[in-house]
């Protein structure tokens, strides 16, 4: 009889665990549903925020969430030395991606690409602060609206973006179409973690804790 009951006990475990695990996967899908609900326009010219010249021999694109602190990482402590040592021999090309497991991911995506197309030269500049502030804006001790008045703050600040303009920029329909892409990108590209770096179309083992010198070595031996 014991072993009936155990038997019946690890029955209704697994089968718990199974539910469980479903669930999980339904809320992920919904996630993901609410977080990109539309497919997204297709963009005119080939998308991203760039930096350098599309003639560089090496092609780097950077999959990077504004809200992910393995990004910030990444952003602060690699790409500076990155872009400063080898020049002219890159184009950099930044997308943005949200993902549903960061807090205010989608606000802090649309936050960027609104800034980029009220004031490019800036951008660099924004992201950086973004990310040094992100301990700040990225909590649920913040409203949505309070989340975004931060980094409308953050935009009048460092890229000289009226609030006013940061605002009506950020509740178009413009910066949820550039902010859409990214991740649609992302996922036909397998791209399934942030942050995630390409080497001339090809993902490199590059990561958020990787030297920047490594970086550096593994870029230079394409050249």
């Amino acid at each position: 009889q014991r072993r009936v009951h155990g038997t019946l006990s690890e029955c209704l475990f697994f089968f718990d665990m199974a539910v469980f695990r479903f669930l999980m996967l339904v809320w992920v899908a919904f996630a993901a549903a609410e977080l990109i609900p539309d497919q997204p326009k297709i963009p005119k010219r080939y998308p991203g925020i760039k930096f350098g010249e599309p003639t560089a021999p090496i092609l780097m694109e950077g999959y990077f969430d504004i809200a992910c602190p393995y990004s910030a990482y990444a952003w602060l402590h690699a790409i500076p030395d990155v872009l400063q040592q080898l020049g002219g021999q890159l184009y950099f090309i930044l997308h943005v991606r949200a993902t549903p497991d960061n807090t205010y991911t989608w606000e802090a995506a649309k936050a960027v690409e609104s800034v980029h197309m009220l004031a490019p030269e800036k951008i660099r500049p924004y992201i950086t602060k973004m990310y040094e502030e992100q301990p700040r804006w990225r909590t649920w001790n913040n409203t949505h609206d309070q989340a975004v008045a931060i980094m409308a703050g953050i935009a009048r600040d460092v890229a000289g973006v009226a609030v006013a303009d940061f605002n009506a920029k950020f509740s178009s329909s413009a910066a949820y179409d550039a902010a859409a892409v990214g991740p649609r990108l992302g996922s036909l590209r397998g791209v399934w973690e942030v942050p995630t770096i390409a080497l001339n179309g090809f993902i490199a083992p590059l990561h958020s804790h990787t030297n920047s010198s490594d970086w550096i070595a593994l870029i230079q031996s394409l050249l």
